[in-house]
């Protein structure tokens, strides 16, 4: 007899594909969809890279007319004309923007000119490291370790990275001027837009639309409010710690505290460290400096392990990997900007694709709890 043997499956090939005007196949469909959405998504970065210059003042515009909304209302309802609220609220707006600038402007020009001196601290830290370490090696009978100091900490270096920081800083108050002629825009049409959009859609549409607007408006309101309060006071609790052990720059170190503070998991980490080096190299005693990070890491822990949770809850439902990537990505885009509104543009996002059906499931994979748990 002849023995059979199996073979293996065979896998149909389609040698006549659709004509253009034929429906196609649901398999060649879903990969199409996919590829025109990785083309869609690399050419909005491409975008919002190039535009950021003017996006990146009106995201800063829109979130913070989000938090000053309420005080634009809380006006009216004491029949002050809408007019003279809006602009009492971007006169507000732009004294506090003018008075972050003045201390960031003016802590990076003290740093300057304060650089020099520690220079010299470094280089001769430096020189007394490198002769323990030739001492250690000789000791050893191993080849003497060589290392000039000088060339270690190089001056025009340092100058660099300052006059850099300081362009960088230059380039925010600018964001900061033009977030502000924005905001008085952005305040003028929020009073008439919910009118617009129910004149402009079906009752269904604007109706579902106006849910998703005032979600993400309250959500991100709840996160702006708390985020800044928490800040706040751990800024001023860290300058009068700064100021009670004498550390250079506090007012400024306590600012950029109340800045990083915005920025999710490494934040709170670097204002903690670039505290602790100031007052390393001002007091050259690793104890002191010890203590006041000791404090500082404190602080930090007690605001954002305990008041944080209390304050905000769970309020954007956004899961901790989602917030690593939107981390990366904005401050990828954006730099320092980025990284400070990663945390509501994603929620801004995530809102979206809830109420979106074909994007719910990335509203699922965004969320910090289970399928079960997602808004609907």
């Amino acid at each position: 007899m002849t023995k059979l043997t199996e073979s293996a499956p065979t896998v149909p090939v389609d040698l006549n594909p659709p004509a253009p005007g034929e429906p196609q196949p649901r398999g060649r469909l879903a990969i199409q969809n996919w590829m025109l959405g990785f083309l869609t998504l690399v050419c909005a970065t491409y975008v919002l890279y190039m535009l950021r210059g003017v996006l990146l003042p009106l995201i800063l515009a829109l979130l913070v007319s989000l938090g000053f909304k309420p005080m634009v209302r809380a006006l009216t309802a004491r029949k002050v004309p809408v007019a003279i609220s809006i602009v009492l609220v971007f006169l507000a707006v732009v004294a506090i923007f003018a008075l972050l600038s003045t201390i960031l402007i003016n802590g990076v020009n003290a740093f300057a000119n304060a650089a020099p001196i520690y220079e010299e601290k470094i280089v001769r830290w430096l020189g007394v490291s490198s002769s323990w370490v030739r001492d250690v090696l000789g000791r050893l009978g191993l080849e003497e370790y060589a290392l000039q100091p000088a060339d270690a900490v190089n001056l025009s270096a340092v100058a660099r990275f300052v006059a850099g920081s300081l362009g960088g800083i230059l380039s925010a108050t600018g964001d900061l001027i033009l977030a502000s002629l924005y905001l008085i825009f952005l305040l003028m049409g929020s009073q008439t837009f919910p009118a617009k959009l129910k004149a402009a859609f079906r009752p269904e549409v604007s109706s579902r639309v106006a849910a998703a607007l005032e979600s993400i408006d309250a959500n991100i309101r709840r996160y702006l409010t708390a985020k800044t309060l928490i800040s706040l006071v751990t800024s001023v609790i860290v300058t009068i710690i700064l100021l009670a052990f004498g550390v250079d720059f506090a007012i400024f170190l306590g600012l950029l505290t109340f800045i990083l503070n915005f920025i999710p998991n490494i934040g709170s980490f670097i204002a903690t460290v670039f505290p602790a080096l100031v007052a390393l190299l001002q007091f050259e005693s690793f104890g002191l400096a010890l203590v006041i990070t000791a404090l500082l890491v404190v602080v930090q822990n007690v605001m954002g392990n305990l008041v944080e949770p209390q304050l905000m809850g769970t309020s954007l439902d956004l899961s901790p990997l989602a917030i690593l990537l939107s981390l990366i990505f904005w401050g990828w885009l954006w730099g320092l900007w980025g990284m400070i509104l990663a945390v509501p543009i994603m929620s801004l996002v995530k809102i979206t694709c809830e109420n979106v059906e074909q994007l719910r499931p990335i509203a699922i994979l965004l969320g910090s709890g289970p399928p079960g748990n997602q808004r609907r």
